[in-house]
């Protein structure tokens, strides 16, 4: 038995990354495949071991309570329009634009999705008033930030207002509904495909709001009903026609899928990590 235990609290957001180079008192970080270049470039020149899994969140843009409304949808479908990808994704890497929640190659990725999203003018109020924007702060790094800020301005034409928070606060601020848009990543590789329907239509509020009150349109109702359906493949077929109209509606705006990358300093073997491996994310770690 271990004679005392010290339990330390790690830095946030990009310091924990910078302290992993320095400090050897932790020997295994969970990051994404987002952290800049320069910081993959020191991991490799310490010869650390970097392992990223395949495509397993999506970055989106969903609305607030208060915009879970036809002005709101509005909004949404004419950022899905116009937005420019190239500016929000500018000098960041690790990423893979989409149309689509799910990436290839999941099970709800739909390979006959069609963008067919409503045109519609900007409502007046979103000309003159910022949005303001929730967000994480160990999900959206200082460049991110920025070119949120600058793509966001320019289909308003006005910037917006980050309201970043903590992890441990967000589902707090969320709830409260005093934002406009989220701007948050989500797994999208959970194996219970039921569960995550539940997670992203159930939720108080839900993270994918309904687009009206009749049956095609009310996803939540939609998604209990289809979970009752015998076979499963019928019930995936519409999971994934669900997401498709909720996106052509302006419930949800996907932009762009990224992983879950992992950085081992000497000691942690992860050379029988297959990128195949969607289950557990590190089944089969093993120390030498």
């Amino acid at each position: 038995m271990a004679d005392g235990v010290t339990v330390r609290l790690p830095p946030k957001g990009e310091e924990l990354q910078n302290s992993f180079l320095k400090d050897n008192w932790v020997n295994l970080l969970t990051s994404s495949s987002l952290a800049s270049e320069s910081l993959h470039k020191k991991y490799k020149e310490a010869h650390f071991t970097v392992w990223a899994r395949s495509l397993d969140k999506v970055f989106h843009l969903s609305p607030s309570s208060k915009l879970a409304n036809e002005e709101g949808r509005q909004l949404v479908r004419i950022l899905n329009v116009r937005l420019d990808r190239t500016t929000l994704t500018n000098r960041i890497s690790g990423f893979s634009l989409s149309e689509q929640f799910f990436p290839p190659g999941y099970v709800l990725y739909d390979p006959e999705f069609q963008k067919t999203i409503r045109q519609a003018d900007m409502p007046k109020k979103f000309k003159t008033e910022p949005l303001v924007i929730l967000g994480i702060d160990s999900r959206i790094g200082e460049g991110l930030r920025a070119n949120l800020k600058m793509a966001i301005k320019g289909v308003t034409g006005v910037e917006p207002i980050l309201k970043i928070v903590s992890l441990n606060e967000f589902e707090q601020a969320r709830v409260a509904g005093k934002y406009d848009l989220v701007a948050a990543s989500l797994p999208v590789n959970d194996p219970n495909v039921e569960g995550a329907m539940g997670f992203f239509f159930g939720l108080t509020p839900p993270i994918i709001p309904d687009a009206g009150n009749d049956g095609a349109k009310a996803f939540h109702n939609r998604v209990a009903n289809a979970k009752k359906l015998s076979d499963q493949s019928a019930r995936n077929f519409e999971y994934r026609r669900i997401f498709s109209e909720a996106t052509n509606e302006g419930c949800v705006l996907p932009l762009f899928h990224y992983s879950t990358a992992v950085i081992a300093k000497e000691g942690i073997d992860l050379s029988h990590v297959p990128t195949s491996d969607e289950t557990v994310a590190f089944a089969k770690i093993r120390f030498k």
